[in-house]
């Protein structure tokens, strides 16, 4: 069995409509806040310390393929995805992430296609 080529994931980081700069998503956890040892500082009063992650973690249902994680971690001003607060949530490509002033967007490059497989009910 072959493996699943992942794609190239990465946070498109933006203040004030500009591009700010793009972060790859290589690791399996990427920490999001305001405090330097965070591995994406975002310098703003409104965000945390520590105050997001993102998780790359194991597919339940595709073998050797992560699946991408926003977390809030308990942050005081919270976490919106596509404009919708969150705990935690899949991201998706397109996803458009808001933590204080910044906007994450969230893009994937290459890897598998997306496909909905649809199962009939038993009873058809």
């Amino acid at each position: 069995m072959s493996a699943i080529e992942e794609p190239r994931r990465s946070l498109v980081v933006r203040l004030g409509g500009v591009t700010v700069r793009e972060y790859p998503l290589e690791n399996t956890r990427l920490t999001i806040g305001r405090r330097s040892d965070n591995q994406l500082q975002l310098d703003d009063s409104a965000v945390s310390g520590v105050h997001a992650e993102i998780l790359l973690e194991p597919s339940p249902f595709l073998e050797g393929y992560r699946e991408p994680y926003l977390v809030d971690i308990g942050s005081t001003n919270g976490t919106t995805v596509n404009g919708s607060r969150i705990d935690r949530y899949r991201l998706i490509p397109g996803d458009r992430i808001r933590i204080g002033a910044h906007e994450l967007l969230y893009q994937e490059e290459g890897g598998m296609d997306q496909t909905v497989i649809l199962i009939p009910d038993a009873e058809d």
